[in-house]
């Protein structure tokens, strides 16, 4: 092994999409899609190249490439990312925060297939597909290497920066990078330069996946669902507007500004960000959002009205002391509750169709189909009552109180744990079909089925089945 190599494969790979949630109860395994883990498998991808891999060094860069890459074109790729490298130094400074000092930033190429991600180590891991079809991130993952910072909030504060500015700021600093040496760097999401990324995110916020995105940057809150095997459907609209986000802050405030964003502790950020260019974070944002023709577009209102009405079948008392409830994000499958496990057929005794007999069959089917593809929750469900997400990855066991109960108290949190479904709705969007579910500890739980109506410009309760309970 190489001194690099050794330092990096003494060290647990991070996980860069977080601990997975525990589960709640075993009928409540449901978040959402599974979390993706791709850095697990970094130090076998190490170990793999070293052994039968091909190294090249230049004066900024180390790179492992499989011996399928013919050798004409790694060294190639070597001198250019040479160049990138010294130019993202070059942007970016040398600072007295920075986890990774000056000196190579090695890359290691894998025939594997895994997302791209940086570690905080001097390491980026790129999969030869990505180099294949020349959407390889290889600045931006470099840059993640550069901003890695060591201020860092106290031990257990689960803050952390803002996910739109930790991942549209390495691309913003890529793309103009790559302009300086010569490069091109289009990324996974088709973003190839600064002046193009508007479009791009105009485009794709005005779909229906798109919109349910939008809400997130510039906001706090991360979308879980970036982080699961759906992460392919939201991406692309999250990276492309926090790229053009980003990309709208450093022309009013400067690069410099940005990058001194990551010499502070998470916690302090948001002050930060909300002096920026003299505006706040918010003014900043509007100003975007009526630049590109979105500030219309939001998630759908009727799904976080339906959500906080059909709560309601839950019975929850109003938590005392301004505490909210959980609820976790993204929405669950609840296929499960109705399904036999040993047939995969439908239970009758809780099939749906037979419970909610005054739900039209298309807003049955739409229930059906919508579920299999649970998405991130409306934002604005926390203005409408007692509600905050809180992404699945964060939340601890419900079922085991020396657990739940020091997160719930630092986060003025409730009892209860709440779940929701994606929603069906008929073709006329006057009819709704959910599932909630609420989990209160280790033998407290409750699940059912709520159809709702719209009325008056509101949704109202039709009818709720009780599905699960303990």
């Amino acid at each position: 092994m190489t001194g690099t190599s050794r330092a990096f494969a003494a060290q647990p790979p991070l996980n860069w999409a977080a601990e997975a949630a525990q589960p709640l109860l075993n009928w409540a395994a449901e978040a959402a899609q599974p979390l993706l883990n791709w850095a697990a498998d970094d130090g076998a991808r190490v170990a793999a190249l070293e052994k039968d891999g091909t190294r090249l060094q230049g004066e900024h860069v180390v790179l492992y490439v499989p011996k399928s890459l013919p050798r004409a074109d790694a060294d190639a790729l070597a001198a250019r990312l040479d160049r990138g490298v010294a130019g993202l130094w070059q942007r970016v400074g040398v600072h007295d925060w920075q986890a990774v000092k000056p000196g190579r930033i090695t890359y290691y190429l894998s025939d594997d297939t895994f997302v791209a991600h940086a570690s905080g180590r001097s390491a980026v891991f790129v999969p030869m597909a990505r180099v294949t079809d020349g959407r390889a991130p290889f600045l931006h993952e470099a840059t993640h290497e550069l901003l890695a910072s060591t201020r860092t909030d106290p031990a257990g504060s689960t803050v952390r920066r803002p996910l739109w500015l930790t991942e549209g700021l390495p691309d913003y600093i890529a793309r103009i990078t790559a302009a300086d040496v010569g490069m091109t760097e289009t990324g996974p999401f088709g973003t190839p330069t600064v002046e193009g990324a508007d479009a791009v995110c105009a485009e794709r916020a005005r779909t229906a996946d798109g919109a349910t995105m939008l809400p997130f940057v510039g906001a706090d809150e991360r979308p879980a669902v970036l982080f699961t095997t759906d992460r392919a459907r939201f991406a692309p609209t999250f990276y492309a507007c926090s790229f053009s986000f980003v990309a709208s802050l450093a022309s009013e405030a400067g690069l410099a500004q940005l990058v001194d964003l990551f010499s502070v502790a998470p916690a302090e950020t948001r002050a930060r960000l909300d002096r920026l260019g003299g505006r706040t974070l918010d003014e900043h944002r509007q100003a975007w959002l009526r630049r590109l023709a979105l500030a219309a577009v939001q998630a759908p209102d009727d799904d976080a009205q339906v959500y906080h009405a059909a709560t309601t079948a839950l019975r929850l008392e109003a938590p005392a002391g301004g505490r909210r409830y959980a609820v976790q994000d993204p929405a669950f499958d609840p296929t499960p509750l109705w399904t036999d496990p040993a047939t995969g057929a439908i239970q009758p005794s809780v099939d749906p169709r037979r419970l909610m007999t005054g739900a039209r069959p298309e807003t049955i089917e739409a229930f059906f189909d919508a579920v299999r593809r649970p998405r991130a929750l409306p934002r604005h469900l926390e203005a409408l009552g007692p509600w905050r997400l809180v992404a699945a990855r964060d939340l601890p066991d419900r079922s085991r109180p020396a657990a739940w109960a020091p997160f719930a108290d630092a986060r003025g949190l409730a009892g209860s744990v709440v779940r929701v479904s994606a929603i069906g709705y008929d073709r006329a969007r006057t009819q709704a079909l959910v599932a909630v579910s609420q989990t209160c500890g280790p033998l407290c739980a409750s699940g059912c089925l709520v159809l709702l109506d719209r009325r008056d410009g509101g949704w109202v309760v039709a009818t709720a089945a009780l599905i699960v309970e303990a």
